[in-house]
C-alpha cells in the first residue's frame, strides 16, 4: 500500500492563484448512503507496484482522456438513470482496473494524464485508491497541473472518511439513510487558510453548499 503523501504541496503550490474545482467535478463531492466502506470492502482492483519510470505513449494518453471523460459524464448525466450508482459503480471498476495496467507498467507521466487517473481512483472503493490518487494528483501538481490541487485535498479527504475520521478540508459531503445531504465531519484545526492552498473554499461556503442540496 502506498504512503500517505506529505503535504509539502500546499508549499510547493501555496503562490498560485487557488482554483476551485470545476462544476463538471461537483459529483465528486458527493456519494450516496452506505457508499463508503470504513476499509472493509477488498481493493477493486488490488493497487499494484505503481511506477513511473516508464514513456507515456500517444495511445494510453488518448484512452485514458476517454476513461476520463466517460467516468465524469458519468456523474453528470448517469445519476438519474435506472439503478444509476449500481451501474457507475461496475464501470468504475472496470476503468480503474485499465488505468491500473498502465500504472504498473510507468506509462501515465503527463501532468494532465496524472491528474485524470487520480480522479478515476477518486472514485475507487477502498482507502488504498485514495491514497493513490493523492500521490497521482500531487505528482501532477508537480508538473505545474494546478487542478491537481483541489483533488489532493479531496483525497485526502475522502481517505480521512472512510478510516471514519474527520476530512481536513470539507470537500465530501455525504448523503443519508433520509436522503438528505450533508458535509461530513470537518476537523477544526484546519482554517481558510490552508484550504485555499488547495483552492478549497472557506469552510462556510461547504457548510451553505450542503444547505442548498436539500432544497
Amino acid at each position: 500500500m502506498l504512503a500517505l503523501p506529505s503535504l509539502a504541496f500546499s508549499l510547493l503550490l501555496s503562490s498560485s492563484a487557488p482554483e476551485a474545482p470545476p462544476p463538471a467535478l461537483a459529483e465528486d463531492a458527493m456519494a450516496p448512503a452506505g457508499s463508503f466502506t470504513g476499509g472493509r470492502e477488498p481493493c477493486r482492483p488490488d493497487v499494484g507496484n505503481v511506477r513511473f519510470d516508464g514513456e507515456e505513449d500517444a495511445a494510453v494518453t488518448s484512452r485514458l482522456a476517454e476513461l476520463f471523460a466517460a467516468d465524469q459524464e458519468a456523474r453528470s448525466h448517469g445519476l438519474g438513470a435506472e439503478n444509476g450508482w449500481e451501474r457507475i459503480d461496475i464501470e468504475d471498476g472496470q476503468r480503474r482496473v485499465e488505468v491500473m495496467g498502465w500504472l504498473v507498467q510507468g506509462k501515465i507521466r503527463r501532468a494532465e494524464s496524472l491528474y485524470q487517473a487520480a480522479m478515476i481512483f477518486q472514485h475507487g472503493n477502498c482507502p488504498a485508491h485514495f491514497q493513490l490518487t493523492a500521490d497521482l494528483a500531487e505528482r501532477a501538481g508537480q508538473l505545474d497541473y494546478p487542478r491537481a490541487r483541489w483533488l489532493y485535498a479531496a483525497a485526502i479527504d475522502r481517505y480521512l472518511m472512510n478510516l471514519g475520521k474527520p476530512q481536513k478540508y470539507g470537500t465530501q459531503f455525504t448523503n443519508t439513510a433520509d436522503g438528505r445531504w450533508r458535509l461530513y465531519e470537518v476537523d477544526p484545526a484546519v482554517d481558510d487558510a490552508e484550504r485555499a492552498r488547495y483552492g478549497v473554499p472557506p469552510l462556510a461556503e461547504a457548510r451553505k453548499k450542503a444547505k442548498q442540496l436539500n432544497q
